[in-house]
């Protein structure tokens, strides 16, 4: 730094933003300091409310140097400055919990309620100065200026000089551990435990209690943001525990953010009714039927290095007991935005119909069977073909999901008991871990259903899709396989698979940073409507008719014609998927003067329509089958989709229809359960303005950085003067 002159400089002035503009104006004072204003580029068009200035200094090891004026809640309405944030590359959020993309050194916070942003603010000033000696406009770096305006109505713009964070990273989040516990001999066999000073292992879950209390610490992870924990907690009863007093009972959740100490997050204890274990901090509770907590957003969006959690349990008696399952934690990638950049996409790895096969080995989805047969273009299964069918395992960059028909010809003859107790179990085989139970299906007591055990899907006679995603699902990496285990006591009682769809997640190559978010943007069950026209997800329709008693679409002889859904806006790939099934499939025809068929098209950036896919009965009269993709329905639902291709192109205004030709009264098709996703790319922020961004909003309380007491310092009568003269100005 250099010595001060004997007058101020001419000031410099910086302007901010595309639409709306604001002038960060920058003045050297006689007395060595820089007095800055924030204030519309043009006086005629205001800005509306000024919420904060973030800054960078051209050496930031000058930081503990820096002081400012005036103190936070201690200006004028020329200065009204309710808060001072300084630490390096680390100041990025206000107090409305409005958050900029990068970590400044300086932020300073305005409005008209101290320590806050509420208020309309549409100018301001303060002045900062060094212990080092005059501070010159050289010591800042002006191009790293950014102002955030109209932030607390949750749709505030950062305005910046022209850099903003088009090549800012993108953060991903992650699951870094995964924890079910399962077949553990101790606590510390677990890979998610560094160390553990008094839990033990039973019912596949960590446990506590009063002989085995103490602190489980977890692995330290690495992460470039914000990190979560999830996990399942879970207790025998709670009116044994007590809340205060000798025998207070406890379990408290910490972290430690970038190894700066363990910090709570929650202290659970029963609440006085006793009846449920409530934490302290987030108000979330379990009890005997458990629970899933979660924990993110507040300190655990701070972090930028590294991050660890842990429980300690003090608890009084052996029957107090307290478990844990199903631990889980992500963290934070950062990938480049700009240029190019990943994005996971969601693909169908496997598809079957299992039709015109000989044995089930003849199915391409199929690696190996020990048992089962086909038969009705399906896998089947019976007391005298049981065993296990093994699916083909598949590469996945992420989540996996399964989907397939089950049916049933007679649910009463089947037993969930005994020594003539019949089961199928559905099984998945994550990134090589070892096979894990989706559901075990027997029927139930009243014999009419055949049900899930862990997800209460059903089945019967009529035929269902069962679906799994989610949960350990959602953990895949590398690979996933699935596979079917019947154990089946008699041959009357007869399970067929049909239409099993496996889809994986890929990560491929986006150019331009542009990552398009996938959204149901219509969805219609036909529920409580008694005409077509009655749903919003339908725009047009010639003679379709709602069968108000099943819930789901009709079209036959009397009542086809064209039914037009309504149009959506999709800039990517876009699907669509419903139900499909068709009554007295032996009368359609599939050719001559009576053929009958149910056209699937759609029309794209005002294009002509294009065929997706036309269902015609097949020459057995067993079922509908595609053209274009050789899906298949019969009288029980099956699911259709379809994605890919054409749809992939997506840019514009996309429209849906079916068509339907049907000669006779006695030939019913019905749609049921219509859903259509469309991508929705980053909304722009001004024409082609790079110098401008949305307003992000931190998840739970904002995490601030207040300046240090030493630097505000008291200025001299003189200085003050000066300043003040310069605010009025």
């Amino acid at each position: 730094m250099t010595t001060a002159s004997s007058s101020a400089k001419v000031p410099v002035t910086v302007t901010l933003g595309c639409d709306p503009q604001v002038n960060v104006i920058l003045t050297e004072t006689p007395t060595g300091a820089i007095f800055v204003s924030i204030e519309p580029a043009d006086p005629s068009q205001p800005i509306g409310d000024i919420d904060g200035i973030f800054f960078n200094l051209s050496d930031d090891s000058t930081l503990d140097a820096i002081n400012f004026f005036p103190d936070a809640n201690g200006g004028s309405i020329f200065s009204p400055v309710t808060g001072i944030q300084a630490a390096v590359n680390d100041v990025d959020t206000l107090a409305n919990g409005a958050q900029v993309a990068d970590g400044y050194d300086i932020g300073v916070q305005f409005g008209t309620v101290d320590d806050s942003t509420e208020g309309t603010v549409p100018q301001a000033n303060f002045t900062i100065f060094s212990d080092n000696g005059p501070l010159l406009l050289e010591d800042l770096d002006l191009d790293s200026l950014a102002t955030v305006v109209n932030s607390d109505d949750g749709n505030g713009l950062v305005l910046t000089t022209g850099d903003a964070p088009g090549d800012a990273p993108v953060l991903v989040s992650k699951e870094i551990l995964f924890e079910d516990f399962d077949d553990l001999h101790s606590v510390t066999d677990s890979d998610a435990v560094e160390s553990n000073t008094g839990w033990t292992t039973a019912w596949d879950k960590l446990v506590t209690n009063g002989h085995y209390d103490g602190t489980v610490t977890f692995e330290e992870f690495a992460t470039e943001g914000p990190v979560t924990l999830t996990m399942d907690l879970t207790t025998h009863n709670t009116h044994v525990f007590e809340n205060s007093g000798h025998n207070a009972d406890s379990l408290r959740v910490e972290v430690n953010i970038d190894g700066q100490g363990w910090v709570l997050l929650d202290e659970y204890q029963v609440n006085d009714h006793g009846n449920a274990i409530v934490g302290s901090e987030t108000g979330q509770s379990f009890n005997a039927n458990g629970a899933t907590v979660s924990y993110s957003g507040g300190i655990l969006d701070t972090a930028q290095d590294s991050a660890q959690f842990r429980v300690v349990s003090d608890i009084s008696a052996n029957d107090e007991v307290i478990k844990i399952d199903n631990l889980s934690m992500t963290g934070t990638e950062a990938q480049a935005s700009g240029g190019t950049t990943t994005q996971i996409v969601v693909q169908e790895a496997l598809a079957d119909d299992f039709d015109d096969l000989h044995r089930v080995s003849d199915a391409d989805s199929v690696e190996s069977n020990t048992g089962w047969t086909t038969a009705w273009d399906k896998l089947v299964t019976n007391g005298h073909y049981d065993g296990t069918v093994t699916f083909n395992e598949v590469a996945t960059d992420g989540p996996v999901t399964l989907t397939m028909d089950l049916t049933t010809h007679n649910t009463h003859v089947f037993e969930n008991s005994g020594w003539s107790e019949d089961s199928l179990r559905v099984e998945v085989n994550i990134d090589g871990q070892g096979w894990v139970l989706l559901d075990e299906y027997q029927v139930n007591d009243h014999g009419n259903a055949i049900v899930g055990s862990e997800t209460g899907q059903s089945f019967d006679a009529h035929g269902a899709t069962v679906s799994y995603s989610g949960g350990i699902l959602d953990t895949a990496q590398d690979s996933a396989q699935f596979r079917v285990v019947s154990d089946i006591s008699a041959n009357d009682e007869v399970i067929k698979i049909d239409n099993l769809s496996v889809t994986v997640s890929d990560e491929v190559v986006v150019e331009g940073g542009e990552v398009c978010v996938p959204e149901t943007v219509l969805s219609e069950d036909f529920e409580d409507i008694h005409t077509p026209e009655e749903s919003d997800a339908i725009a047009s329709s010639d003679n379709w008719a709602v069968d108000t008693h099943y819930g789901d679409l009709n079209t036959d002889g009397h009542r086809d014609g064209t039914l037009e859904l309504e149009t959506i806006e999709s800039s990517g790939p876009t699907t669509i998927s419903f139900d499909a099934a068709a009554g007295c499939i032996k009368n359609f025809e599939n050719s001559g003067s009576n053929e009958d068929s149910l056209r699937l098209e759609v029309k794209m950036n005002d294009d002509n329509w294009v065929l997706l896919d036309e269902f015609r009965v097949n020459d057995h009269g067993t079922e509908m089958v595609g053209s274009e993709t050789g899906q298949t329905f019969d009288s029980s639902y099956s699911t259709l989709s379809y994605s890919g291709g054409v749809l992939d192109e997506a840019d514009g205004d996309v429209t849906f229809r079916f068509v339907s030709d049907i000669s006779a009264t006695d030939e019913d098709i019905y749609i049921d359960n219509i859903e259509v996703t469309a991508c929705d790319a980053p909304a722009d922020t001004g024409d082609d303005c790079d110098a401008q961004y949305d307003v992000g909003y931190v998840a739970g309380v904002p995490i601030l950085k207040p300046i240090d007491e030493d630097q505000l310092k008291d200025m001299d009568a003189a200085e003050e003067d000066l300043l003040e003269e310069d605010m009025m100005v």
